[in-house]
């Protein structure tokens, strides 16, 4: 019986081996599509394991990230894909513990609410704008030297709008 637990453990962390180096040269939406449904075969398998949905949520939130010029009507479906897959990572944790792991889902939470701000900036900014930033700050106390955290950050202020003063005001009131 340990013979075949410990195989089965080999097996997932080859299968997440070989699945995350695809995703180091994913590019396209069908790339993090293909990844996604591959990340959710081991999740089916490894029912325990968090990491198989980390990162098909991360997968359907870039796919939301990557549709915002050219499709953002089609954005809803893989930021509700995202955000359910992951509550399924985040029910697999430790959060009072586990705070590297609790940053690393904070991220995903941002980016699916920055995916449905992409959709129509001027109708949800204002409902899931603050919440990614909320969320981007909750990971920024979870891990201060989340690396993931600091580029989001770097990125959130990057894209925000010259003309949002009525943001920037609620960013400096935090």
């Amino acid at each position: 019986m340990t013979g075949a637990t410990v195989h089965a453990q080999g097996d997932y962390t080859q299968q997440m081996q070989s699945t995350l180096a695809k995703l180091d040269n994913a590019k396209a939406v069908k790339d993090y599509q293909l990844l996604a449904d591959d990340f959710l075969r081991i999740a089916g398998v490894q029912k325990n394991e968090w990491l198989p949905y980390y990162y098909a949520a991360f997968c359907n939130a870039k796919i939301g990230w990557l549709k915002q010029n050219d499709d953002p009507d089609n954005i809803e479906p893989f930021a509700n894909k995202a955000a359910e897959e992951i509550k399924r990572a985040v029910a697999l944790i430790d959060t009072a513990r586990q705070k590297k792991q609790l940053a690393e889902i904070y991220c995903i939470y941002m980016m699916q609410n920055q995916a449905r701000v992409f959709i129509n900036p001027q109708t949800y900014g204002r409902q899931y704008g603050p919440a990614a930033f909320n969320y981007l700050q909750m990971a920024k106390q979870a891990d201060p030297n989340n690396p993931r955290v600091l580029y989001l950050l770097g990125w959130q202020k990057f894209a925000t709008p010259k003309c949002g003063v009525a943001i920037k005001r609620w960013q400096n009131s935090y």
